[in-house]
């Protein structure tokens, strides 16, 4: 996808990223019944990998705070 013409990408801002399962695979993410969040494997790996992305690419800016909410 090109970039946005005009855009400063040098600034900070807030994304959001949309994951989406196909059909049939397991959830991101549960709320078990007494109310807290259960992460799948994949939803903790994502979260290691956002939480480390900065130690990978030092020049960019922290990925925090973020979260990822049950399907």
């Amino acid at each position: 996808m090109p970039r946005l013409f005009g855009f400063d990408y040098k600034t900070p801002f807030f994304y959001m990223v949309t994951l989406k399962r196909l059909p049939g695979l397991h959830d991101f993410s549960a709320i078990s019944e007494d109310g807290s969040l259960v992460k799948s494997a994949i939803t903790q790996a994502f979260e290691a990998v956002l939480s480390r992305f900065h130690d990978t690419w030092p020049c960019i800016e922290p990925v925090s705070p973020f979260a990822v909410m049950p399907d």
